[in-house]
């Protein structure tokens, strides 16, 4: 169940971590 801790980790983003590519 990754799913579930995807989720948590999109959920509790940071700021800035799109602009330094999360990815």
């Amino acid at each position: 169940v990754r799913q579930v801790q995807l989720i948590s980790f999109i959920a509790y983003k940071p700021p800035g971590c799109e602009e330094s590519g999360g990815n």
